[in-house]
């Protein structure tokens, strides 16, 4: 099945897709530090800061040859860019947005962008034109249009058909989308559980005497991640100090 797939892939783009399993997150920052990643394009998200263990990320990323960050704002991983791609915000530009209930929805520009900004998807054509694959600009319904080609449930969706409460995939190619997706069935025959024995964690095992806690990271409900842009307002600042003083009663 793999094989087919990336065969698929190779014939509409015309190159040969990698078939190796790449990096995740965290498996990045250790292959920068063992000297096995030489560079790493960071494309809206704050590492430095959201990250756990901010030391090791600065560390990984001063380790890596190449680090360039496409951004909004001066972000605590921005600085430690050798290049910065200045994006725009939602606000300021045409695309989708997919959530979480399978809904593709429009979002339309209602401001002009900040001058020397440009979309993130014209941004990736371009680079990818200066590299050598030749692209069209980017537009949001030439996206949609070169999407519903390659990916199945996709395969009805065009801009013009979103509307004001888009379509929930998979969207028959005449244009149907499905608003429930499992009813009394599950899509694949059977539904699929798997079984994962519980065992302590090397962390609790190792440190549980001197150290009997352990951190992780969250999101935030007023700052939804990072807080790249409701850090800077005066209501998203009032609201946190809100949930802290509510936490604390």
């Amino acid at each position: 099945m793999k094989k087919e797939i990336n065969k698929k892939y190779n014939e509409f783009y015309g190159v040969e897709v990698p078939k190796h399993i790449g990096y995740k997150i965290p498996e990045m920052f250790d292959a920068a530090l063992q000297g096995k990643l030489k560079s790493i394009w960071i494309i809206g998200e704050d590492v430095v800061q959201t990250d756990p263990n901010t030391q090791k990320v600065i560390k990984a990323l001063e380790a890596t040859e190449l680090v360039i960050v496409q951004e909004l704002f001066m972000t605590e991983t921005a600085k430690y860019a050798d290049v910065i791609l200045p994006g725009t915000s939602f606000l300021e530009k045409n695309g989708t947005f997919t959530n979480g209930e399978r809904r593709v929805q429009a979002v339309r520009q209602v401001v002009e962008p900040i001058p020397g900004t440009k979309p993130d998807g014209q941004i990736i054509v371009d680079i990818m034109n200066r590299m050598g694959y030749a692209q069209p600009d980017f537009t949001p319904d030439g996206m949609l249009e070169e999407i519903s080609q390659i990916v199945p449930f996709f395969a009805g969706i065009r801009w013009d058909r979103l509307g004001k409460n888009g379509l929930q995939w998979p969207v028959t190619p005449d244009g149907k989308d499905t608003k429930i997706l499992h009813l009394n069935e599950f899509k694949r025959g059977k539904g699929k559980f798997e079984f994962k024995a519980w065992k302590e964690t090397v962390e609790l095992k190792e440190n549980a005497k001197e150290y009997p806690y352990i951190l992780t990271t969250n999101r935030e409900l007023e700052h939804y991640n990072c807080g790249a842009m409701t850090r800077r307002t005066v209501v998203g600042n009032v609201i946190q100090g809100i949930a802290r003083r509510c936490i604390g009663c």
